[in-house]
């Protein structure tokens, strides 16, 4: 349950510079080490590999699993899920760290208009690797199951599996869509 920081280069001075007693995912950014740790996420100043030194931890709340972790550019993009507490559902803890936690209230949740079976919130977020703080946060109600997550340069999509009656799908679509697609007889 340890990292290792390792010299590689040149591969004839291959050697263990230190380690961290933490182990996981990792995302180097620059000289920030983020170790994605069970419930922990950690950020490491490693550019004395020799000493590396921890400069902030966050820690996901018990009913909160980490789906996904993006790198892009300079930001850590992430994606969370929250267990729906039928007891207190509001508001949702998602992180706790050293300076504030990151709460998210019922009306910042964003639900379609059509009902849905859902089981879970996501929230997408930044995370600052270099401070360890969450610049910005959107939070909708979706289900835990099958879930895909997919980063473009413009976006970050989260996806999950949806079952609709398929005649009733297809009846919606030629209705609303694709009338002029169909020929009459089609549509009575």
């Amino acid at each position: 349950n340890r990292t290792n920081l390792i010299k590689a280069f040149p591969p004839a001075d291959l050697a263990k510079d230190s380690q961290i007693d933490k182990a996981g995912n990792l995302l180097l950014v620059k000289n920030r080490l983020v170790v994605f740790s069970g419930q922990e996420i950690l950020g490491y100043d490693v550019s004395d590999p020799k000493k590396p030194e921890k400069k902030w931890s966050l820690e996901l709340e018990n009913n909160v699993w980490l789906v996904a972790a993006r790198l892009k550019g300079d930001k850590i993009y992430l994606v969370t899920q929250t267990a729906i507490n039928d007891a207190n559902p509001c508001p949702i803890e998602i992180l706790r760290g050293e300076d504030s936690p990151l709460s998210i209230r019922c009306t910042d949740i964003y639900h379609p208009v059509s009902p849905l079976p859902v089981d879970t919130t996501s929230t997408a977020m930044i995370l600052d690797p270099v401070s360890g703080q969450i610049e910005k946060n959107i939070s909708f109600v979706s289900s835990s199951g099958n879930s895909v997550v997919y980063m473009s340069n413009q976006a970050i999509y989260l996806a999950y599996s949806y079952y609709e009656d398929t005649t009733k799908f297809f009846l919606g679509f030629i209705k609303k869509e694709a009338r002029d697609l169909f020929p009459g007889w089609v549509m009575d």
